[in-house]
């Protein structure tokens, strides 16, 4: 399977050039051609999920997340090719102490309310069953972003079926989050990708914020990981780097 995470970057007029109209069918043309499985997708707001929907139909489905008051405003997404693969469930969780409490918050976090999707999905070919976990963490607070994860990693130290967990989580390897993964016993699976952050190019060489973890067994399993680095006449597909994971499931 094909697997693809993507902080796709909201809609903001201040990007100039690569404000979400001009990169909307860039992105389309790019998914079309690389034809994942499946798209985790990060920041994603109502007008990008929209032209998804429009444009990805009928091969694909998009489910989308929000995450603030009255469940408005950013939030996750995943868009799934039908016949590849079957959703059987979705759980949300708010990254926060009380996490089925709408907007909820730790102390000490930035504006912004974070949320965990958990899909457990079958894959038609194998009929095998995996979990992925799409997250965006905090992006101040390292304290915060310690404890978001700490979070979604004991959700899945309970699992017995597969998982991959993925997303991005606003911090590099060197902060305090990366070694709570590892101590975890999960694998990184985007090890050999140094850099995922660019600013629409601005920052060279960029900086690793996103990241694919799994469980040892099915780490085994990855063939490998790539970026996305398509560019042209200055616009991108986001201000991060795709990744995709080629993997037996």
């Amino acid at each position: 399977m094909k697997i693809v995470s993507y902080n796709i970057r909201n809609v903001y007029q201040g990007d100039g050039i690569n404000s979400f109209v001009h990169r909307a069918g860039l992105v389309v043309d790019t998914i079309l051609e690389k034809q994942p499985d499946i798209i985790c997708i990060q920041e994603a707001m109502e007008p990008i999920v929209a032209s998804l929907r429009r444009s990805l139909a009928p091969e694909y489905t998009v489910l989308y997340t929000q995450r603030e008051e009255g469940l408005s405003g950013e939030g996750l997404a995943v868009a799934y090719k039908q016949d590849k693969c079957t959703l059987y469930g979705l759980e949300i969780f708010w990254l926060s102490p009380t996490p089925q409490v709408i907007a909820s918050k730790f102390p000490g976090q930035s504006k912004h309310s974070r949320i965990c999707q958990k899909l457990l999905f079958k894959n038609e070919q194998t009929g095998s069953l995996f979990k992925l976990y799409n997250l965006h963490l905090e992006e101040r607070s390292e304290e915060v972003r310690v404890q978001q994860m700490e979070m979604v990693l004991e959700h899945a130290a309970a699992e017995t079926l597969p998982i991959i967990l993925m997303g991005d989580l606003n911090t590099v390897p060197t902060g305090q989050v990366y070694p709570r993964c590892m101590e975890r016993g999960l694998v990184d699976l985007s090890k050999e990708i140094p850099e995922t952050f660019h600013r629409f190019g601005k920052i060279n060489p960029g900086w690793k914020l996103d990241y694919m973890f799994a469980d040892p067994a099915t780490a085994e399993r990855a063939e490998n990981v790539c970026v996305w680095d398509q560019c042209v006449d200055g616009i991108y597909l986001s201000d991060h780097y795709p990744l995709e994971l080629n993997i037996n499931l």
